[in-house]
């Protein structure tokens, strides 16, 4: 009898006796991608100012908020969209990028964009002629 309880117990490894779990399913997650990794303003006279845009697009299934927009020279700026924004799951918007040199030369720079997507930094790189 002993044995038999032995084996009945041995053959139940694995089981319990809580209630069955549900299966875990990952949480939607927002996917932020650029469509130009570089933007020439080509040539601009000092003291003027041109403006690009370039297209962020969410192809994930949770919307993504935009935090920030940090440019490492002044002489280029983010003006659209006012910041933190959010972006919907399967949209796109556009962001405006102004050179504006302030005096005569090359200038280059680079734009970080940081989100609460699963690749949560993105960069651009800019760069323009002061003229």
């Amino acid at each position: 009898m002993l044995l038999l309880g032995i084996a009945f117990l041995a053959g139940c490894q694995g089981f319990s006796a809580g209630s069955a779990s549900k299966s875990s399913q990952a949480p939607p997650v927002g996917s932020l991608s650029l469509a130009n990794a570089s933007l020439n303003f080509g040539s601009v006279v000092a003291g003027a100012s041109k403006t690009l845009t370039v297209t962020a697009t969410n192809s994930g299934s949770a919307a993504v908020t935009v935090n920030s927009a940090t440019v490492s020279d002044s002489n280029f700026s983010v003006t659209a969209p006012s910041l933190p924004a959010t972006i919907a799951a399967g949209q796109s918007a556009s962001l405006s990028l102004v050179f504006s040199p302030n005096a005569v030369g090359s200038f280059n720079a680079t734009v970080t964009i940081t989100s609460n997507a699963s690749d949560s930094t993105a960069t651009i790189s800019l760069s323009g002629t002061g003229i």
